[in-house]
Parts: structure tokens; sequence; C-alpha cells
């Protein structure tokens, strides 16, 4: 495997550049003016597969927005034309079947899909409050099977995220907990039956995580077909990764490796070789600074994929 490789450029494009390989779904990348980053031809799909919760061939477009003790999702479905809103199909707080004083998570805005019950349908996670709408003929609905994602006690501080962790080709799930002492991932095994209960549950100790802004990031690095989590913080403390297909309970490696710090963290095929790279954005801005972000230059530290 090849090292970090660094890559300066203007604080401003460090964030625009991780954002746009987030958001673009495939087909290369373009140019982004005076960056020192060379897009590639082609790339790997690095995001979860396709969100097409109603199996027409067009990904929907789901938005959360999870307050104190109040959750509402929003589905717009997709057409050849793009987002449909005159289908759109909205879920107050009564119809998720939430109780009034439910609490919502630090990290709320993230509907995972993923085929948690493998019924060959998405499923769709609504993180502000781990509640699951199974999937259905032409998309969920009001009024349509629910289940509730079981994560033990209490304390969680990310949304839950989607991967096949020890490689046993059923989909888990998996949250940052932290609770006095207690920091750790919890990961909830798959199959799911349909009230949302995992096969098992297994926890991982984080107690190198040093951030307050926990957000949770998931790929496959190395190319062995177990997905790798990267477990980083938004205010730039040093990421952590943890590798999947390790021989442990939970399928990710007992001990993570520490990655360079930085806000941002994205995986992805930057070289064009077919393999996830891992990139991690710095601006070396922080929030409280007067100094505006053009005049900062922020950095990029890229660790390319290896064979497994």
């Amino acid at each position: 495997m090849r090292g970090w490789h660094a890559v300066v450029a203007a604080a401003v494009v460090t964030a625009v550049v991780v954002a746009f390989v987030l958001l673009r779904p495939s087909g290369g990348a373009r140019a982004v003016p005076n960056s020192p980053c060379a897009p590639v031809g082609s790339a790997r799909e690095a995001a979860p597969a396709t969100p097409d919760l109603d199996g027409d061939g067009a990904a929907e477009l789901t938005h959360e927005v999870s307050r104190t003790e109040d959750v509402d999702l929003t589905v717009v479905p997709g057409s050849a034309h793009g987002p449909d809103g005159d289908r759109t199909v909205f879920f107050a707080h009564g119809a998720l079947g939430l109780p009034d004083d439910v609490q919502v998570g630090d990290d709320p805005l993230r509907p995972t899909v993923a085929d948690l019950d493998e019924d060959g349908r998405p499923d769709l996670v609504v993180s502000g409050a781990a509640r699951i709408l199974w999937g259905a003929p032409g998309g969920p609905r009001v009024g349509g099977a629910q289940g509730r994602v079981r994560l033990p006690g209490d304390g969680y501080r990310t949304a839950p995220v989607a991967g096949d962790f020890d490689g046993d080709g059923h989909v888990d799930l998996v949250a940052f907990r932290e609770w006095g002492e207690t920091r750790e991932l919890v990961v909830l095994k798959g199959p799911f039956a349909r009230s949302g209960a995992p096969a098992r549950t297994v926890t991982i100790p984080a107690p190198g995580f040093e951030g307050t802004l926990p957000e949770l990031v998931a790929g496959d690095a190395d190319d062995d077909g177990a997905t790798d989590l990267v477990l980083h913080d938004t205010s730039g403390s040093p990421p952590l990764l943890f590798t999947g297909g390790a021989d442990t309970a939970s399928g990710l490696s007992g001990k993570p490796e520490r990655l360079p710090r930085g806000e941002n963290v994205v995986f992805g095929d930057f070289d064009g070789d077919g393999r996830q790279d891992i990139a991690v954005g710095r601006s070396f801005v922080d929030s409280y600074d007067e100094v505006g972000t053009p005049h900062r230059r922020g950095r990029v530290s890229l660790r390319y994929g290896k064979d497994p």
C-alpha cells in the first residue's frame, strides 16, 4: 500500500472538492479551477447503492428534519426528469409512530438506505429516532410497515451507518455512543427481523477518539469486500480507521489506525485504479477564527487503496 500524500489547496477548495466527491454520483469529475487535484476519467462508485426506494430505476430524494422531541421526514420520488415534487410523501412525527417525548440524536439529518431484512427492497432508517420504514412496492408510505432500530442504552451521537463490516454478505448498522466515561461503537449485525432486532449486537471501545462532534463514514479501502469505517470529528481531531473483515466479533479491527487530522473524510477512487482511497480534508480554519477563509490554505491528505 502506498502511504499518505498531502495536497495543499485553498481552504474553500478543500471543502468544495470533498463535498463534490460526496455528492456527485458517477461518471468522473469535472476539474475545479486552480485546484491541484486532477480529476480521473472513471471511478468506482464509492457511495452506497442508489436509494431507489420505489423500484422504478430513479433515485429518491430524502430529507429529514429532526429537532428535540420532533422528527419529520420528506421523500421526493425520482423520475427520468429529476425529483417529482407532485408525488412527495411527508411523514410527520406522529406518522413515524414516535412518542411525543422522543429524544433525537446529535447527528440527525442523515436517513440511511439499506436492505436490512433482505427481502430485495431497500429500507429507510430515520436516523434522528432510529426508526425503520420497511421497503414496499411503490416505496415508503404513511401507514406502512415500520420497525425500530434496537440500539441498546443511551447517548448515541451519530446516525446509524450501513455496511457489511464483517464481509458475511449481510448488511450491518453501526453508531457511535458516548455515555459518561464510555465511548464505543455499537455494531448491529444483520440480517434484521421486521421488529428491527438485529441478529446480534457487538460493542467496540473507542477510547482513543478525542472529538466532540463525531461522524461516521463507511467504504472499502482495501478491496476485500468488507466495509471499513472511519470515526472522525468535524472539529479536526485525528480520525480513526476501523478496518472491516477483521477476525473479531464485530468484523471491525479492535485497534484502529489513526489518520491525519481533518474535519472531512470521504472514500473514493481518486487515482482511477478501481480501488477506493481515503481523503481527509483539513481547512486550518476554526469556527471562532475572524480571519476570512480565502486567506487560509487547507490540505487534503490521501491514503491510496490497496489490494486485500
